[in-house]
């Protein structure tokens, strides 16, 4: 009998994870704007972007709701990202950038994702990934909303108690047990037009922008419940 021990640690990871999601209080503000975004792709599609450093409350949030597309690397650690995704309603494109100029699947993955939008489905992406800077948008999310011209839906995630690790280059942010995740869009950024290095630019800037104001009024809002204000 041989034991697959890399499946075997999948499942245990998922498993952790599930069961310490459900410690977890959820809240999502200004759904409103996943209206507009859906609005402006005639399939209903759309792409959520957030940071790298919050994407594990982002993704819990939206566990099991309507699936979306997101992007794991080839590597083994890619197999445990994937298999979560998967296990939590995800739908998960396989692709890994470039090597010593060898393609390692990255443009066939772009490919399948646009695909998918085009499709009608709805997609996630880090956009300061998957190396940084932090909180700088990459124009990888304008490209791909170009592509399947569908709105990028800004999504930010703060909580109440966490544990920051501070050596990371994203500053990634867990969630301690029993504190509460908000989660907070920002107005959807229509694709761009065209390509061009200015229009990239001006879309990722209008991320960055609503994704600094998404995060300070969940922080916002978090402080009120702190306070004792009893908030809808």
């Amino acid at each position: 009998m041989i034991i697959n021990l890399h499946l075997i640690l999948q499942y245990l990871f998922y498993f952790i994870i599930r069961s310490y999601m459900f410690t977890l209080r959820f809240k999502i503000i200004e759904e409103n704007f996943k209206v507009d975004a859906v609005s402006q792709n005639s399939k209903g599609s759309y792409i959520y972007a957030l940071w790298h450093g919050q994407v594990f409350g982002c993704l819990l949030a939206h566990a099991w709701k309507r699936p979306f597309v997101v992007m794991a690397s080839r590597s083994k650690d890619g197999d445990y990202a994937a298999f979560i995704s998967e296990k939590l309603g995800m739908i998960c494109v396989r692709a890994s950038s470039r090597r010593n100029g060898v393609d390692k699947g990255g443009k066939e993955g772009i490919e399948q994702f646009v695909s998918k939008l085009k499709s009608g489905s709805v997609a996630g992406m880090t956009v300061d990934g998957p190396k940084g800077p932090n909180q700088k948008c990459k124009p990888g999310v304008a490209i791909i909303a170009s592509a399947a011209q569908c709105a990028i839906l800004p999504v930010s995630a703060v909580y109440s108690s966490f544990w920051e690790f501070e050596r990371s280059w994203d500053k990634f942010r867990l969630p301690k047990p029993f504190s509460r995740v908000l989660v907070h869009y920002g107005p959807p950024v229509s694709a761009p037009k065209d390509t061009t290095e200015e229009s990239l630019s001006e879309t990722c800037a209008l991320v960055e922008k609503h994704l600094a104001i998404a995060e300070k009024l969940a922080t916002n809002y978090l402080s009120k419940i702190k306070n004792g204000n009893q908030l809808t």
